[in-house]
């Protein structure tokens, strides 16, 4: 079983969208005064209306039930501001283009492969 993914991440519209708002959250807190350090353990819930926007975009779901999307925000308000920093600068430079063209890494097996019909974030043409 194969999972599939993206080739990369870099330009991807939606995740340069979720690093503007982030960097929103940090600014906010640097114009607050707060140090690195403080920045880096803060929450969401610490800036005014990032709760607001977790909860409209990042966990709503049309075909959900309100109670997983809710119990998914909780614990996403929880997550500090240094992980979502860390992982969407990783994301950033993540790039594996290279490696898994065919040529480069071939498949000799019968192969299933899985992806996601309704990812908002890599869309199919993305996707390996």
């Amino acid at each position: 079983v194969l999972v599939s993914t993206a080739l990369s991440a870099r330009n991807n519209p939606v995740l340069n969208e979720l690093q503007q708002v982030v960097t929103e959250w940090e600014t906010t807190l640097i114009t607050e005064g707060k140090t690195t350090e403080e920045i880096w353990f803060s929450q969401p819930t610490q800036v005014n209306g990032a709760v607001d926007w977790i909860n409209n975009y990042w966990t709503f779901d049309y075909l959900a039930p309100v109670s997983f999307t809710q119990q998914v925000a909780s614990e996403t308000v929880q997550v500090k501001l240094a992980t979502w920093l860390g992982v969407l600068e990783a994301l950033d430079d993540w790039d594996n283009t290279e490696r898994l063209t065919p040529s480069v890494t071939p498949i000799h097996a019968p192969t299933l492969v899985l992806w996601a019909a309704q990812d908002v974030i890599f869309e199919y043409d993305d996707q390996v």
